[in-house]
C-alpha cells in the first residue's frame, strides 16, 4: 500500500470514525426516528446560517421556525442540482476549513461541494 493510501484510509478509519460506527450501532430501533427528528432540526439550524438558505426559503414563503419534524420536509421547496451549482459559494456554513469534494457526476456533470473533516468521517460511518 502506498504512503498516501495508508493516510488516506487512517483519516477516515479512525477513533471518531469507531466512535459515529458504535452510535448508529447502539440505537434502539424505536429511537431511529427520535434521532432523523433530531439530525434534521440541526440540518435546518444550520441551514438558517446560509444566505442561500436564507433567500431561497424567504422567496417561497417558508417559515423554518415551523418546520419540527422529517414529517414537515414536504413544506419545503424543491431544490434542484443546477441551483446548487450555481449558488455553490453562498451554502457554505462551516469553519474556515474546508475541502473540496465532488459528485460522481452520473446525471451529467459531477457537483462541488464543500465538506468539514467531520462530515467525511460521519459519511464514512454511515457508508460502513
Amino acid at each position: 500500500m502506498l504512503l498516501k493510501d495508508t493516510v488516506n484510509y487512517y483519516a477516515k478509519y479512525n477513533f471518531l470514525f469507531k466512535k459515529y460506527l458504535s452510535d448508529l450501532d447502539e440505537l434502539d430501533p424505536d429511537k431511529i426516528l427520535e434521532k432523523q427528528n433530531d439530525l434534521f432540526r440541526s440540518l435546518l439550524k444550520k441551514a438558517k446560517r446560509s444566505k442561500f438558505y436564507q433567500l431561497h426559503y424567504s422567496n417561497y414563503g417558508v417559515d423554518l421556525n415551523r418546520i419540527k419534524t422529517i414529517e414537515d420536509i414536504k413544506e419545503l421547496p424543491t431544490i434542484d442540482k443546477q441551483l446548487i451549482k450555481n449558488n455553490v459559494d453562498q451554502l457554505w456554513v462551516g469553519g474556515a476549513i474546508k475541502f473540496k469534494g465532488y459528485t460522481s457526476g452520473t446525471s451529467g456533470s459531477p457537483l462541488l461541494v464543500y465538506r468539514s473533516l467531520k462530515s467525511i468521517i460521519k459519511e464514512q460511518a454511515y457508508v460502513w
